[in-house]
């Protein structure tokens, strides 16, 4: 019986780890590397010395918690899992979970080994990062006395890797389907539902259950205090362990006990239970009969294609009629950097314009029909207005870098996008028009959303259906002396050129910074995940947070002197100045992103394929 790993797939295991580690250091004898990896050592550096306890006395938190609150949150950690799990078998997806290259497949299938070799070799493969991942937790997580931390690190690593080899279980019996008969796939797929209807049914009637006994636990209480939610708890977790749920719940509960040991409990008999499940899951996984091979070089083909500099793949997905579709006209004439605008909005979509208003359009007649048939409840027009504002202040100052399209990812094109006819200006003018519509897309997408929150209360006050107040301040509305919604169009007249600017000198300074420093960007979107790649990305954005703070700088000089002036003189400040303040601040920032667009087309008839480019490849 082939239980252990062979020896030569052991050591192609030990040496693919090592030499990961090999190239990470040879990278080091680079100065933008090594300056990276310096900053991410200090940024980790950082986050052990807070965690060291400098005698800060007795732990608080969970620790000062009861034994029935403890249980009660081992207990919803468990219902948290068995809802996860319930989603991934039953949306299973066509694909395997787990990848070997190209060379490995060629290498091990054309060796003298066994399937269950094989894979053992990718059972095998994932254990090097999980251990890196329990060590990293177990000194930023763990807490207690070093003997506490190894234990935990111990059942920190039988859960990571149970969940790995579950994930390769599971994908191995969602392939193996497809090559049974259709009768025998289709009662497989059957009683696997079954089970989830049957386990849900019987969970969400045993929940109902200790809903009620807390809901009567409650009304019977005379005062809220640490005492009473003793009491609750304690009642909870009796009717817990009369009902059925106990029994149920028992296994997801057991595999979340290491993570619930109290100080000084070292020792635990789920251990037994979960080193078992584990073995069962690796007999489960290197037993398989699935025939796995020809998806993993087909998908690796298909990755191949779609890598850095490579963007077939994407085409090849499409359906036929999307392919030949003219998503829109392009003149003959007309300005050049126009044809690049419009190359980076086809790799985003090939919808038409009129597509994506209604779309706008259909979110905010949604949020105005949920306001008014669910009467406007005031959770609910908080949650619009949060969501329509977090999209309003995000996406202006940091959206541009995080759209799929611009310099970032057509410098890798150098040496084609030198051919082309344009100027240097119109490069980057060319460049920074698809993401910055991108960015006013989803500024608008917010706005309609706040937009859709108020007119939904003030028609659900007309209809009757509500007496909610507006989501505006009321010192405002009472300042403005005017309707609700003329206030709200004055406050998205007044974000609109403020928020629009923004996004300009964040879309152009994102241009400019991949111009200016072209072997950081490419080398940090190589996605390595290492020290000095976390420590690259760390100084990118420290800087361009940074020069997006000066370029907003004279916008706030110009609204701290107005206001400043308002309060000398001694004059009333109106809401209908609001819009009017936004524009004078936004003036500025279109000054800023217009000497920027400059720059980046100096930096461009510059830019020449040198070696700072080149290793960004590597």
């Amino acid at each position: 019986m082939e239980a252990l790993l062979h020896p030569a797939l052991f050591r192609l295991v030990i040496q693919s780890f090592v030499g990961r580690i090999r190239r990470s250091l040879r990278l080091a004898k680079q100065p933008k590397y090594l300056f990276g990896a310096l900053v991410g050592f200090a940024y980790f550096g950082s986050l052990l010395i807070n965690h060291i306890p400098f005698n800060r006395g007795p732990s608080r938190g969970l620790d000062a918690a009861g034994d029935d609150l403890f249980f009660g949150i081992q207990v919803m950690a468990a219902i948290a899992m068995a809802v996860y799990l319930s989603f991934a078998w039953a949306f299973l997806p066509k694909r395997p979970s787990f990848s070997l290259r190209e060379p490995e497949l060629n290498l091990l299938m054309t060796g003298p080994l066994s399937r269950r070799q094989v894979l053992q070799y990718v059972v095998f493969k994932s254990i090097p990062g999980i251990l890196l991942s329990v060590i990293v937790l177990s000194v930023f997580i763990s807490r207690g006395s070093p003997l506490d931390k190894a234990v935990q690190g111990v059942g920190m690593f039988a859960l990571f890797w149970l969940w790995d080899l579950h994930s390769k279980a599971k994908s191995l019996w969602r392939l193996r389907l497809d090559e049974l008969p259709p009768w025998k796939a289709r009662f497989r797929r059957s009683v696997m539902f079954g089970f989830l209807a049957l386990f849900w049914v019987v969970t969400v009637l045993a929940l109902v259950e200790l809903g009620k006994v807390a809901y009567e636990i409650i009304s019977q209480l005379e005062a809220f205090n640490e005492e009473a939610l003793g009491g609750i708890v304690r009642g909870i977790r009796e009717r817990y362990e009369e009902s059925y749920l106990r029994y149920l719940l028992a296994p997801l509960v057991w595999l979340t006990g290491p993570y619930f040991l109290r100080e000084g409990s070292v020792l635990s008999w789920s251990w037994l239970y979960i080193f078992g499940v584990v073995a069962a899951h690796y007999l489960w996984v290197v037993t398989s009969k699935t025939r796995f091979e020809e998806l993993l070089l087909e998908r690796e083909r298909v990755r191949a294609m779609s890598g850095p500099g490579k963007r077939s793949a994407r085409f090849l997905r499409l359906k036929e009629n999307h392919r030949v579709k003219q998503p829109f006209k392009l003149l003959s004439q007309g300005r050049r950097e126009v044809a690049v605008f419009f190359k980076h909005l086809v790799l985003l979509t090939r919808r038409s314009w009129l597509f994506f208003f209604l779309i706008w359009v259909a979110v905010v007649l949604f949020c105005v029909a949920l306001q008014v048939v669910l009467g406007s409840p005031k959770g609910l027009r908080i949650t619009m207005f949060v969501i329509g504002i977090v999209a309003i202040t995000v996406f202006p100052s940091f959206g541009a870098m995080m759209w799929g399209n611009g310099f970032r990812k057509d410098l890798r094109y150098f040496e084609t996008l030198r051919t082309w006819p344009l100027t240097g200006r119109q490069m980057v003018r060319g460049q920074i028009m698809a993401p910055y519509l991108q960015t006013c897309a989803a500024i608008l997408l917010g706005i309609g959303i706040c937009l859709g929150a108020e007119l939904g209360v003030i028609l659900a006050n007309v209809l009757d259906r509500s007496m909610a107040t507006s989501i505006i301040p009321e010192d405002l509305l009472a300042h403005a002396a005017v309707p609700s919604l003329v206030v709200m169009l004055g406050l998205i007249a007044t974000v609109i050129p403020i928020t629009l600017s923004v996004a300009a000198v964040s879309t152009v300074l994102e241009a400019t910074s991949v111009l200016l420093f072209p072997g950081w960007v490419l080398a940090s979107e190589k996605g390595r995940g290492d020290i000095a790649s976390m420590g690259q990305k760390i100084l990118l954005s420290v800087g361009f947070a940074l020069f997006l703070g000066l370029g907003l700088l004279p916008g706030g000089l110009i609204l701290a002197g107005v206001f400043t002036w308002h309060h000398f003189a001694d004059i009333g400040f109106q809401w209908w100045e609001l819009p009017i303040l936004s524009l004078l601040c936004s003036v500025p920032l279109l000054i800023e992103a217009w000497l920027m667009t400059r720059l980046g087309g100096k930096l461009w008839d510059k830019m020449d394929p040198s070696q700072e480019i080149l290793e960004g490849f590597s």
